[in-house]
């Protein structure tokens, strides 16, 4: 129990109960001030909600507003901070130390061009589930792709979760927001006549193994191109994927494959041998012997991807009389040209460093009925006709 004096008489109040904030009288200010702890700062100390009202009851029911506000996470705290100023910090402080390199890279540039100029200037504890979707509106008429428009949003809710945390915000408005649907890109893996003809074509092209290397063992071009002979056994015939190549605004970035799983050894066919073989043969006609990377430029330095695709890639498809499509359908021709020839999909997604045998059937469901009659015939070869 608690004694409140008001004009001199002495009054006996219930102590209210934890959490629900403190009432008390303002003879100074002739007026109730009500107090409601709504969190910690970095340092442990309370951050206060401070009310004031004529009579206290008024008080009383502006806290229970308050905390109804807390309890369903639409109280913000007094943080001064504008979305800007914040995803600067975040970049630096958080998600340079959590991501890989290249990630930051992309994460800084969705931030920089597109989240910035659109919710920068709001504050933080003032940002609402109509600006996301504002935002999300602004980035579709202006003609970015869905997949584009998703990663923006990923980016901005992995920051705001991070304030959460931080004690910064108590919820994420994101949460309130439906999060954009990314067209899957659809693939166009090149039949079996196709990719015989394409590889034909290629004998006599300088980077014919990296062709092999991608429909034999459906390597991702990264990887390929991030490929060192340090990493490559002939005699055990065997590769080991160990890195991943990849180019940001200008800058060649080395780092690991996508998953845990994407760092493994390959078997190599034959016919990849063969081709690597041959390759460092003709690199070493070209003086490059004390260069590490398998496939490298004319002076000996990384590959850029537009320029294999440009100068090498698409000619050649146009040669073989092969429809144009994108390096990564080669990756998805070995994937579909093994199913379709009974090669085990566990196998498959060991070789192609998926994260686990489930995304492998996800990604290749169409290839799938060919595999059960497959199945279906072996056994009939096993057991012959009964009766």
């Amino acid at each position: 129990m608690t004694r409140t004096y008001w004009n001199g008489e002495e009054r006996v109040t219930k102590r209210r109960g934890r959490g629900e904030g403190s009432i008390t009288h303002r003879p100074d200010k002739n007026c109730w001030q009500g107090v409601l702890t709504i969190g910690y700062d970095a340092q442990g100390r309370r951050k206060r909600r401070v009310v004031y009202g004529p009579t206290r009851k008024s008080v009383q029911d502006k806290l229970t507003r308050l905390q109804g506000q807390k309890l369903d996470g639409t109280l913000g705290d007094l943080c001064k901070l504008r979305l800007a100023e914040y995803l600067d910090q975040w970049l630096e402080n958080c998600a340079k130390r959590t991501v890989r390199e290249t990630t930051y890279v992309s994460y800084e540039v969705l931030v920089r061009l597109h989240i910035k100029p659109h919710l920068g200037g709001i504050k933080l504890t003032q940002l609402a589930p109509s600006h996301i979707d504002a935002f999300l509106r602004r980035l579709n008429e202006a003609g970015h792709s869905p997949r584009r428009q998703q990663m923006a949003f990923g980016i901005l809710r992995g920051a705001l979760n991070h304030a959460v945390k931080r004690g910064l915000l108590l919820r994420n408005v994101c949460q309130c927001v439906d999060t954009p649907k990314a067209e899957q890109r659809e693939m166009h893996p090149l039949n079996q006549e196709e990719a015989q003809r394409f590889l034909k074509a290629a004998e006599g092209d300088r980077l014919h193994a990296l062709y092999v290397l991608a429909l034999t063992v459906g390597a991702r071009e990264g990887e390929l191109l991030g490929l060192e002979w340090k990493d490559v056994d002939l005699d055990m015939q065997v590769m080991f994927i160990r890195r991943t190549l990849n180019e940001s605004l200008g800058k060649f970035l080395s780092g690991p494959p996508k998953t845990k799983r994407g760092t493994r050894k390959v078997r190599l066919p034959q016919v990849a041998i063969d081709a690597l073989l041959e390759h460092r043969k003709r690199m070493l006609k070209e003086g490059h012997a004390g260069v590490d990377l398998v496939f490298c430029d004319q002076a000996g330095g990384p590959l850029r991807r537009q320029n294999v695709q440009r100068r090498s890639f698409i000619p050649l498809l146009a040669q073989a009389d092969c429809p144009e499509i994108r390096f990564h359908d080669l990756r998805h021709t070995y994937a579909t040209l093994a199913l379709a020839n009974g090669v085990p999909i566990r196998v498959i997604s060991d070789t192609m460093g998926h994260s686990g045998s489930s995304v492998t059937i996800d990604t290749y469901a169409h290839v799938l009925p060919s595999q059960e009659r497959l199945a279906a015939d072996k056994m009939d070869a096993v057991f012959g006709r009964i009766g």
